[in-house]
């Protein structure tokens, strides 16, 4: 056994006897394998941290292909519901002036059948919440299409 292995089954423990569930971000292979005998690991991230307007998608369809064989749902990082968060009261100090999301409906899209949490991250007041709830059912329940 090694440290790591003994860490990771530790948290697993840790998880499994207070009913939590765990959700890995920008994990190695390794970590991916090991959880093949962790419970409590139910996803993974299959993306790159997300930045408005830039390429995230290169990794995903290939990292969530592996997540699923090893019966991990994959998950895509947070994204932005409007193209634009950015006003003279509110300004992109984090991004950078001028920054805006061009497929804010696509990455919606992605999110929400990716398997994982459907992580808005908008600026308070700046959510498209018609674009979010068609993510999930009247209740608040996820909407995860059939078969995916």
């Amino acid at each position: 056994a090694t440290l790591g292995r003994e860490w990771l089954v530790q948290m697993n423990s840790a998880a499994m006897s207070t009913g939590l569930s765990i959700q890995y971000c920008m994990s190695h292979s390794r970590h991916m394998l090991q959880s093949v005998e962790l419970q409590a690991v139910t996803q993974a991230r299959a993306s790159g941290d997300y930045h408005p307007g830039q390429d995230q998608w290169h990794e995903l369809g290939t990292t969530a292909m592996f997540a699923y064989a090893l019966g991990i749902a994959p998950s895509k990082d947070n994204f932005w519901t409007t193209t634009s968060q950015c006003t003279a009261a509110s300004p992109c100090t984090h991004y950078g002036e001028g920054t805006f999301e061009p497929h804010n409906r696509l990455q919606s899209a992605v999110i929400t059948v990716s398997k994982g949490p459907v992580a808005p991250s908008d600026a308070v007041g700046k959510s498209d919440v018609s674009l979010i709830m068609r993510s999930c059912m009247a209740d608040g329940c996820p909407s995860k299409v059939a078969g995916i």
